[in-house]
């Protein structure tokens, strides 16, 4: 069976209305995201995955729920965490957290953190700053000039092993992906020429495979890429509760967990951050260490093909 696999993986994180759809749609160079800068009332709800070719490389884009700021009960929030992972298996080459400059928050500060606390240290090396509203920017006010003014986002950029990029989503200039395309390539290359991957990675990449071999054998005539779309939309590893150390991982990381008559959990902005918010009016709020829950880095062949 061929791989059906994107040559490159990219898996957006931010809160929302940072920009994460529209920037999405930058990329593949198409409106396939719902973007809320041509809605003001629709938001991106769930995991989508969308791919399209650019110069020669097939690109695969995971646009995920600002889930800190949505209605979301446990078992959705599960639900996408679990779908996000299937979507980038066998590992995402970037986390893209799209930050829109001029309303980086506290919030966004940590995203950092919780990343690690639920992929691992390594996973900081394989993130990068995309700043949106380049528009917005002027001569005596640029980018440089933003992030020199603003500590909390001069630290998060810091920490970003890709850097950042900014784009400007009312343009249809190819220019602007294509040097995102070149900074993300040359951070691949600094670490190693390989994808990110953990645990819940390789473990969702081999119930897709497993989807896969059952969905070719029912149908024979379904292309590669159709099989593996529906493999990663169900499996095994999206049916299954695979995240609980993702709860605890990102409580620690700074969210408060809540326990009251009525408990409902927000994991925020994915990857940007992913934290977890228990609600309620009525609460206890506890600390949850994260230690006994740390998911390690695995050595992985996963390369940029």
């Amino acid at each position: 069976m061929k791989k059906a696999e994107a040559d490159l993986r990219i898996v957006l994180g931010g809160k929302t209305r940072a920009g994460k759809s529209a920037s999405g749609n930058t990329i593949l160079r198409g409106k396939v995201f719902k973007s809320t800068s041509s809605s003001s009332s629709s938001v991106t709800s769930e995991c989508q995955k969308e791919t399209s070719q650019f110069e020669g490389q097939t690109l695969a884009v995971v646009d995920t729920p600002g889930l800190y700021e949505t209605k979301l009960t446990e078992k959705e929030v599960k639900r996408e965490i679990n779908r996000c992972i299937s979507f980038a298996a066998p590992g995402p080459h970037v986390f893209l957290v799209v930050i829109e400059p001029n309303r980086f928050t506290e919030e966004e500060h940590k995203t950092m953190k919780i990343i690690q606390n639920i992929f691992g240290e390594e996973a900081a090396r394989y993130t990068m700053a995309l700043i949106t509203h380049e528009d917005d920017l002027t001569e005596e006010n640029t980018i440089e000039e933003v992030i020199s003014k603003h500590r909390g986002l001069s630290n998060f950029i810091s920490q970003c092993g890709g850097g950042y990029h900014i784009f400007n989503n009312r343009s249809k200039d190819p220019s602007q992906v294509r040097e995102l395309l070149k900074k993300i390539n040359t951070m691949i290359e600094k670490n190693g020429g390989s994808c990110y991957t953990a645990d819940m990675f390789e473990k969702a990449e081999k119930a897709i495979k497993k989807e896969m071999e059952r969905l070719q054998n029912e149908n024979q005539a379904m292309t590669d890429k159709e099989v593996r779309a529906k493999a990663e939309r169900r499996n095994e590893f999206t049916q299954e509760s695979r995240v609980a150390a993702i709860f605890r991982a990102a409580a620690a990381a700074g969210a408060g967990v809540g326990i009251g008559t009525r408990v409902g959990v927000r994991i925020g902005a994915v990857w940007g951050p992913v934290g977890a918010a228990v609600g309620g009016t009525v609460g206890i709020g506890v600390g949850l260490a994260v230690d006994a829950v740390r998911l390690k880095m695995k050595p992985n062949d996963c390369v940029t093909q």
